[in-house]
């Protein structure tokens, strides 16, 4: 199969929060801090990078669930440097400074000749797609968040929010008007390597109503990747630059992709993909591309967790797992009535699930969080307290 002229090369990148060892390197107006990737980035005509840290220099950090992160504007000097020419910014810090550093970040990047998507001043401007024409093809990007402390509403800012029936109804509306349609989405579960069931369900929907390719950051580390119906879906890119002290196994590896889109001899729209894979140095602040025995490592491993998650045993067992090593901190954060350090493990060392989370109370519990009319009671109720 050979594409015609018209087709595009889009990179696509994880998650960027220039912060820690990281900093001055970004601050640099070079593309050093990208190391050989960065050969990638500028030969794409189309690159994009998720960014996970707001950009501002007067912090006011929200109260919520999680770190509030940040990064200085000038951080975007390597991004430009390297021909990066999109941000996505639906993710769930970025209004960890509120809308004036949501406000402050689309400044910083519109003053640095870079367009956003995914987050706005409003909902309806946070759902806009990103239109881009290269090479005679019309390319569509919408990204989408799973809800943190993060939302866009119909008078306030914040991100695009992951919604199956709006966002259906998006895809469909805008694959109208283009020629190629990539969904960025940023959710999943930290440190698990396969997407839960009902997130790679909400995937291949997006791909069965119109996404020419879905791509997924969020959990940190390297995740699955499929293909359905030949749309290619990416369910974990990993970190692209994060800083971190003692960071857990597979945070500082990730990899970028690289679609090239373009239609075929039959007139049938295709789209054929490139992985780059590389690992973090943060002492020579710089991305290191992976080569022999590593590259072909990290091939095997990812072989590995693609026949895992076409497996329909091996996927729920691997999901019930991932649920059984985080139950202490879930349920200690439901059940305590203080969070505090070590509260997870005097949850754990007192046997508090069981007295919590009796046969019983457990019904009730279930009930209350699985049914959505329950459900939408309770989160209401909590965003008052």
């Amino acid at each position: 199969m050979t594409l015609s002229p018209k087709q595009m090369s889009i990179l696509i990148c994880g998650d960027f929060a220039p912060i820690g060892k990281f900093a001055a390197a970004a601050r640099r107006t070079d593309a050093s801090l990208f190391g050989e990737l960065a050969q990638y980035i500028e030969s794409s005509d189309v690159k994009c990078l998720n960014l996970e840290a707001p950009l501002l220099t007067q912090l006011s950090p929200e109260a919520k669930a999680g770190p509030a992160l940040a990064a200085h504007p000038d951080t975007l000097n390597s991004v430009v440097a390297a021909g990066f020419d999109i941000i996505t910014l639906a993710n769930n810090h970025i209004l960890d400074h509120g809308s004036d550093g949501l406000e402050a970040t689309i400044d910083a990047c519109k003053s640095a000749g870079l367009s956003t998507v995914g987050a706005g001043s409003n909902s309806s401007i946070a759902n806009q797609p990103l239109i881009i024409e290269r090479n005679g093809l019309r390319l569509a990007i919408l990204a989408f968040a799973e809800q943190e402390f993060n939302a866009s509403g119909p008078d306030f800012p914040g991100a695009a929010i992951l919604d199956p029936v709006k966002n259906v109804a998006q895809i469909l509306e805008v694959k109208k008007s283009c020629d190629a349609l990539l969904i960025i989405l940023h959710g999943g579960n930290e440190f698990y390597d396969l997407p839960r069931p009902g997130l790679r369900d909400l995937c291949h929907l997006f791909a069965s109503v119109g996404a020419d390719a879905v791509v997924c950051h969020h959990p940190h580390v390297v995740g699955a990747y499929e293909e359905v119906n030949g749309v290619p879906i990416h369910y974990s890119l990993g970190n692209l630059v994060f800083d971190r002290k003692n960071p857990p196994k597979g945070w500082n590896q990730g990899y970028a992709i690289r679609l090239s889109i373009g239609f075929d001899d039959g007139g049938k729209l295709r789209a054929t993909q490139e992985l780059f894979p590389y690992v973090q140095d943060p002492e020579n602040q710089r991305l290191k591309l992976l080569y022999g025995d590593e590259k072909e490592r990290f091939a095997e491993e990812m072989d590995k967790r693609n026949r895992t998650l076409i497996d329909p045993a091996a996927s729920e067992r691997r999901w019930t797992q991932y649920c059984d090593t985080v139950s202490d901190n879930m349920l200690g954060k439901l059940a305590m009535p203080q969070n505090f350090r070590g509260s997870e493990r005097l949850f754990r060392a007192l046997g508090l699930k069981f007295v919590f989370f009796s046969r019983g109370v457990s019904k009730d519990k279930l009930n209350l969080l699985r049914c959505p009319s329950h459900r939408d009671v309770l989160i209401k109720l909590l965003e008052k307290q």
